[in-house]
């Protein structure tokens, strides 16, 4: 991965283990001739990995363009958990907070408001997510193995009525 990375001219930022990249570097990875470029250089049995990066980066494109069409919406998120679910199941990859909210949320929301997300801000939800983060870290509710399985709900289940527990206005 170095290699690729370095191909590209990308640096990780953030702390964690594995570092992260922001927006426009990740749309440098998702680009279609830098994903071509990844795929040859990964073991065959990795293609899965390339064929959801491109469900990512489908969906992000119908999440944020000026024609909106619900029907592509159905189709988009229907690729990404097909892709994610291959993921999960033949490679363990974990269900993140992002993961989940658009395979359980982003439908709701397309149908709802007959619109994408190209309008909306963000930032309040942004906001939300990492205070509830922070709620988990201090509070020893953090799950980093074997996220979406019921020990993980459960430990959710309990962080969130931890977390709403602390903010009842009586």
């Amino acid at each position: 991965m170095f290699q690729f990375y370095k191909k590209l001219g990308l640096k990780k930022s953030g702390l964690s283990a594995g570092g992260k990249f922001n927006g426009p570097e990740v749309k440098t990875i998702l680009k279609e001739e830098n994903l071509q470029l990844l795929s040859n250089m990964l073991p065959t049995d990795k293609e899965p990995f390339i064929n959801f990066f491109k469900s990512c980066r489908e969906l992000h494109s119908i999440s944020v363009r000026t024609d909106f069409n619900p029907k592509d919406a159905e189709f988009y998120l229907f690729h990404f958990q097909i892709n994610f679910d291959c993921l999960y199941e033949d490679f363990g990859v974990n269900e993140t907070l992002k993961t989940h909210v658009i395979l359980e949320h982003f439908s709701w929301y397309f149908e709802n408001s007959g619109t994408n997300f190209r309008l909306t801000n963000g930032e309040f939800v942004e906001a939300a997510h990492y205070t509830k983060k922070r709620h988990e870290v201090d509070h020893g509710f953090v799950t980093k193995k074997k996220q979406g399985t019921k020990h993980h709900l459960l430990r959710q289940i309990q962080s969130l009525s931890s977390y709403n527990s602390m903010r009842v206005v009586c």
